[in-house]
């Protein structure tokens, strides 16, 4: 007779593997039937598998219960880059690939490794919220930006040892050229303008660069059918390392590459092959570089998330200098914006005129406050956006003098020790707002944070005045310009030296002991912060980076009082390291202060490799 638990589980715990008898009462009736009781041990997972970032197991028993299915399926503890891609969440059981059922890990591991990288896949799974309906979604397999490994426990030492998990079939990517038609409406604009739009979808791998997101998407502009090339904002693109893919007329979707990152302002240029997508007609967009007013009627053309043309007639309500608050990731500065009547939050797109020429482009900004991430919708005027292309196709360089401007009325600069004349030079000028630029913030690091101080009034350069952000954007243009400033109410002249800035975005990280590093990007000078050693953006939950304190936000200028310059020197300093060696770690934060970290290291769970841009591929390689 059983009439507590310990009584029952002493019963089943002496009968492991074997038929026992159960009586029971149901209804007032006696009930007998013979059941195997099942070893716990066997039906618990002793094993992981490492798949394009996801961590996936046999389902136990636990899980079993919950989701009230037998034991058969793959559990996705941790969906990583590949699923979350698809939009398959954590807790999902995978019970079917490619036609393929899954009762277990072997049989998708089995299947994984004949599949080549960015075959596509379809999965078959249930959901934790709704174990009974099954659903199909495909992913794309990728054996490029993470390691295939089945890691499975040792009993011996408690460890789990991990194996890798070759690819039998190694096929380079091919995309099978296609063609697709465009929708033809009624109004000529509408197709003009629709010729020219694409969606775009960005995949970031691993957080970089203060950006914490993995998926993205937004509309872009072909701005040169002939070469390929679309213009999109940096809330949809952020920075060159990810998977680009650009859908033409919500039908044909194929892989783009990042060209160049304006380190300055919300534009991205991408470029595709143009023989992947056929006979397709896309058109270049015409730009109309004239000047924007407030109260101008315009149309506000972009892609739904549905992938279907959105189209609405509006104003402009004002143009206005952007201010967005300090952060450790991109922020745009020196640039006046456009702001619509009623205009959508959901949508971005371009802004055009009755003819369907661009007049601007309607982009996504993304900004940190308080800790929280938001975005807002504000247009770019067409002539920054054609002359910035324009400079990419002559390969001109872009120069800055590395600052940060505001605008300050006349009557503030008067009180700052401006004098008469130069006021009446300022009021007498053709256009004039009344309003001059003032020093903001020097960026830390460049070559004029020791020659122009926050305050400054900016007065000429070259001879001419500047009253506004674009004309000093363009007179900076040279090696060597001349200003003339106002500083303590006297004006100076100031021999100028402005610093080259590319497009490549970050172009290598280091993956080391659960930490992401790459040099120190341009937002961190921005927050005056100056350049030193290598930038810590990243820190995986459990590592001996988070364990130890190797927080996000920090540089480590020293290891093992070695100092560290850069990513090769950190290299260098870390390759003889082995497991369970301590290592001795100086850090810079953001305001700072200078800290000493040991660790340990644990290169059994947490190997060293890096991922570098080599012209358009990414390859990763372990660190020996």
């Amino acid at each position: 007779h059983i009439t507590d638990y310990i009584d029952l589980a002493d019963q089943l715990d002496g009968n492991v593997d074997q038929a026992i008898s159960i009586e029971l009462e149901r209804s007032g009736k006696k009930i007998s039937f013979s059941v195997v009781v099942t070893d716990l041990f066997n039906v618990t997972p002793e094993s992981y598998l490492t798949f394009g970032g996801a961590i996936i197991n046999n389902l136990s028993y636990q899980q079993a219960r919950h989701y009230n299915r037998k034991l058969e399926g793959a559990y996705i503890a941790d969906p990583g880059y590949i699923f979350s891609r698809s939009g398959i969440p954590t807790g999902s059981v995978i019970l079917e690939a490619d036609g393929i059922a899954i009762r277990n890990l072997d049989d998708l591991e089995l299947l994984i490794s004949s599949l080549s990288d960015g075959k596509q896949m379809n999965v078959r799974y249930v959901r934790y919220s709704d174990p009974i309906n099954e659903v199909l979604r495909s992913i794309e397999v990728d054996h490029k930006w993470f390691m295939s490994e089945r890691c499975s426990l040792s009993k011996e030492d408690g460890f789990w040892p991990c194996r890798k998990i070759e690819e039998k079939n190694k096929f380079p990517r091919i995309q099978k050229k296609q063609s697709t038609k465009l929708i033809d409406y009624l109004d000529t604009r509408k197709n003009k303008i629709s010729a020219s739009l694409v969606h775009v979808n960005f995949d970031l791998p691993y957080p970089l660069a203060g950006i914490m997101e993995k998926h993205y998407y937004g509309t872009g502009v072909v701005v040169d059918n002939e070469k390929g090339l679309v213009i999109v904002d940096r809330n949809t693109v952020p920075i060159s390392m990810g998977d680009v893919k650009l859908t033409f007329a919500g039908s044909l979707q194929i892989p783009a590459r990042v060209e160049y990152i304006h380190p300055i302002h919300n534009i991205v240029l991408l470029s595709y092959d143009v023989d992947l997508i056929g006979n397709t007609p896309v058109q270049s967009a015409e730009f109309n570089v004239e000047k924007i007013d407030e109260g101008d009627e315009i149309w506000l053309f972009g892609l739904k998330s549905d992938h279907q043309l959105y189209t609405q007639k509006t104003n402009v309500s004002s143009i206005d200098p952007l201010m967005l608050p300090p952060s450790l990731s991109f922020r745009d500065t020196n640039i006046e914006v456009i702001n619509l009547t009623n205009a959508p939050d959901e949508i971005v797109g371009v802004l055009s005129d009755e003819n369907g020429r661009i007049r601007a482009m309607w982009t996504s900004f993304s900004y940190r406050s308080r800790g929280e991430s938001y975005q807002m919708n504000r247009g770019i005027n067409a002539e920054l956006i054609s002359d910035f292309i324009d400079s990419f196709e002559k390969e001109e360089s872009l120069r800055s003098l590395e600052l940060e401007l505001n605008y300050i009325p006349l009557f503030a600069a008067r009180k700052l020790g401006l004098n008469d004349d130069w006021i009446s030079r300022f009021e007498s000028q053709k256009e004039t707002k009344q309003r001059m630029l003032v020093v903001k913030n020097v960026i830390a690091g460049s070559p004029m944070s020791n020659e122009i101080k926050s305050g400054d009034i900016i007065l000429t350069i070259n001879g001419s005045l500047i009253g506004s952000y674009r004309d000093y954007e363009v007179a900076i243009q040279e090696k060597n310009p001349r200003l003339e400033i106002w500083r303590d109410k006297e004006r100076i002249e100031v021999s100028a030296s402005t610093s080259e800035l590319n497009g490549n975005s970050i172009d290598e990280a280091i993956f080391w002991a659960g930490a992401h590093i790459h040099k120190p990007h341009r937002a961190l000078n921005q927050r005056g912060i100056e350049s030193k050693g290598v930038y810590v953006a990243f820190n995986n939950y459990g590592s001996p980076a988070t364990r130890y304190g190797l927080s996000a936000g920090l540089s480590i200028i020293e290891v093992d009082d070695t100092p560290i310059s850069n990513l090769a020197d950190f290299k260098e300093s870390v390759r003889s390291k082995k497991f369970n060696d301590t290592i001795k770690l100086a850090t810079l934060s953001w305001n700072g202060s200078k800290n000493v970290i040991t660790m340990k290291l644990n290169n059994r769970y947490w190997p060293a490799y890096e991922i570098k841009k080599n012209g358009y591929e990414w390859n990763r390689s372990v660190i020996e």
